[in-house]
């Protein structure tokens, strides 16, 4: 029971937490079988050692714990690494799919160019990838196993080390790219180079979306999110405002709109006023 976790496991753990130095809160949640504690530290304090110690403090006290209980795991988290604005890009009619593509293709890349963004991470629920269905009666009939055919994409898509050049005072590493860039290449890839069989005689290549993995809504509709986070010392407020311009600047196409969620810049603007 819930009374019994937190009994028996989250209050040792933050008695065990609660002395470490430049803690400024400790708080705990107890479910049925299992536990979760949160501890946070001064901005000061070294965020690696600082786990460094809460994993020895834990560890120590793990052999006092109920024998039902498996290893904690201890997880960093730094809220500067969170992102500072979330963007709902929304198209009414257009395929979700489609909307992701603009949104990784266009407009990632524009916001990207703000000043004071590190990154935008695109969230939605496809993911384009190559998938390559074996057919199991062509691999007996080649005497070829699903392994053969493993081996041969994989190797397809590695970079070879192709030397170096030196240039002045510089000395250039170069490396051979042969990945495969579209689904005919994918085809091509000899699994059998002596009998010349290749992936297409023992298998489908098809361009699809992978299983979903997330999902997201705003208003009741189905929208991408992406996610913008600062360069590391950019101040909050202005990466946001930079934002907010190059996003009234892009020309969307017509039918979607994107708007501004989770905005964090508002809440430190107005804690300063």
């Amino acid at each position: 029971a819930p009374e019994e976790v937190s009994r028996e496991v989250s209050e040792p753990i933050e008695n065990a937490l609660a002395t470490l130095g430049g803690v400024t809160a400790l708080t705990s949640t107890s479910y049925e079988s299992v536990s979760s504690v949160v501890v946070q530290f001064s901005a000061d304090n070294d965020l690696d050692s600082s786990a460094v110690e809460v994993s020895q403090r834990v560890n120590a006290l793990l052999a006092s714990l109920p024998d039902a209980v498996s290893a904690p795991s201890v997880q960093k988290f730094d809220p500067a690494d969170q992102p500072i604005m979330s963007v709902a890009l929304y198209a009414a009619g257009v395929d979700l799919a489609a909307v992701q593509a603009y949104a990784e293709d266009v407009l990632a890349p524009a916001l990207l160019r703000s000043a004071g963004v590190a990154s935008v991470d695109v969230v939605g629920p496809a993911a384009r990838e190559i998938q390559v269905l074996l057919q199991p009666g062509q691999l007996e009939t080649y005497g070829i196993s699903a392994m053969q055919v493993v081996g041969a994409v994989q190797a397809s898509a590695l970079d070879i080390p192709a030397g170096s050049l030196s240039l002045q005072d510089n000395r250039l590493l170069l490396t051979g790219r042969g990945s495969p860039e579209n689904l005919s290449e994918v085809e091509a890839i000899r699994v059998d180079p002596v009998r010349g069989i290749r992936v297409s005689d023992v298998a489908i290549v098809r361009d699809a979306s992978s299983e979903i993995s997330s999902f997201a809504r705003y208003n009741g509709e189905s929208v991408i999110l992406l996610d913008v986070r600062k360069s590391q010392g950019a101040n909050t407020v202005s990466t946001a405002a930079a934002v907010h311009s190059g996003l009234a600047g892009q020309a969307l196409p017509d039918g979607y709109s994107a708007t501004v969620i989770n905005d964090m810049s508002a809440f430190i603007a107005n804690s300063v006023q």
